[in-house]
Formats: C-alpha cells, structure tokens, sequence
C-alpha cells in the first residue's frame, strides 16, 4: 500500500523532519545560514513549479525542499541513482515521488523524467549541471561544447562559477509539466567542495545567499532549441550573479 495517498503523506512528513533536522543541526553545528535576497519567496510561490537549481555541494541538494516545504509545498526531484546506497533516499524519496536515474542510460533517464512532469500538482526539482561543480569540470566540459556544440559553446563561454547546464532533462520536463519555471542560485558554499572542507571552516561566519525568479510557462520558447538557448541564457545570468 506504499502508492496510497495516507502512506505518501506519512512519507512527505519523514522527509519533513528530516530535512528540518539537518537544517537545525547544520546552523548549530556549523553556523551555516541562508539568507534571501529580496523578492526571492514571491519568486518561489505559486506551486507547482519546475525549479531549476545551481549544484555546488552535497548541502544545496537539500536547499530547494527546505525552502518549498517552509511555504507549505511538498516537493520531488530528479536524483543520482548512486544516492540509492544511502537507505534515507531510498526509502523516502523514491515513496514521496523523486526519481532516480543512472548517469549512462540516457533513454531510461529521459523516460523516468517525463513520467515525473507528469505526476501531481507537487513541486518538481532538477540539477541541469548534472553533476557537482568543479572548475576542471567546467573546462573540459567548454572544450567538449565547443567541439560537438559551437554555437552553445560561444553562448556559454563566459561561465567561471556554473557548469553548462545539460537540457536533455529540463526539455522533458518543460515539455509534460505545465507550470511556471524557477531558477534558483545561491552564493556562499563554493569555497567548501567537500563535507570535509566544510566541516574544516567551522564556524561558517558568513550567510548563504539565495536568489530566485521565475518565468511563466507561457514566456518559455515554444521549440526544443529556443528552450536550450532560453537555458543558457538563465546560467549565464546564475554564474553572473
């Protein structure tokens, strides 16, 4: 009976208490804080919404479901399927609707995606980076654009804090979502790669800045490489903030 309705909200109130837990635990053990810029919850409400989120460290995997599920929204996401190992994602995420998806099956990932759009009214999250940033990731990755892709190559060639995004996602779930388009960015953990570099600063002294907007799912282009080009428009303006 895990896919009734009383059994998925008993899930969403765990994954509610634990993402509060490790909120309150990283701000006493750690000093780590978020601060929004102004306008940012306006940006973040109504629901549903695809967000679309800037993936730094292992800290801003959880950003977007602590901001939603303050605002009363439950959330689901697009996950690494090697998080799988760690039985909280396992048992809680896969129940309250995220999907997990391997990096070499493009085709399953794909299909896994838009069955995700497809789902209710609760708020859906997506990494386009795809993977943590790091600046030797971001050059090989410029090197690979500018050889198989140069005109996104040329749109993307003043990035230095964000990695490309990767659209095969985002287009599918633009394409069987239907509501608005969130960007989310956020400044402060770039120094910190690693738990480990983390925990090395303690106690973090400084605010994590969280910035958001929104584009209406009416604004968004209407074709595949209009989305991609409308994509990189808004990294572009994640790495220059």
């Amino acid at each position: 009976r895990l896919d009734q309705p009383t059994s998925i909200e008993r899930h969403r109130r765990l994954q509610r208490w634990s993402i509060d837990v490790l909120a309150r635990r990283a701000e006493r053990l750690l000093g780590l804080r978020f601060e929004l810029e102004p306008g940012t919850e306006d940006a973040l409400m109504p629901a549903p919404a695809l967000v679309l989120c800037r993936h730094v460290n292992l800290v801003d995997a959880s950003l977007p479901s602590l901001l939603y599920q303050r605002l009363g929204v439950p959330t689901r996401g697009v996950i690494m399927a090697e998080l799988l190992a760690d039985p909280g994602f396992d048992l809680i995420y896969a129940r309250t609707g995220s999907v997990f998806i391997a990096r070499d099956n493009g085709p399953e990932a794909l299909a896994a995606v838009t069955e995700l759009g497809d789902r209710d009214t609760t708020t859906t999250v997506i990494f386009p980076e795809g993977r943590l940033f790091r600046p030797d990731r971001l050059e090989r990755a410029l090197e690979r654009l500018q050889t198989g892709n140069p005109p996104r190559a040329k749109r993307l060639a003043s990035l230095r804090h964000v990695l490309p995004p990767r659209p095969g996602g985002v287009l599918a779930l633009l394409a069987s979502a239907p509501g608005d388009v969130v960007v989310l960015a956020h400044a402060g953990l770039d120094h910190y790669p690693s738990f480990t570099d983390l925990a090395r600063s303690v106690p973090l002294t400084q605010p994590v800045r969280v910035v958001a907007w929104r584009t209406a799912h009416a604004d968004l282009p209407g074709t595949d490489d209009g989305r991609i080009a409308w994509l990189d428009q808004q990294w572009c303006a994640v790495d220059q903030w």
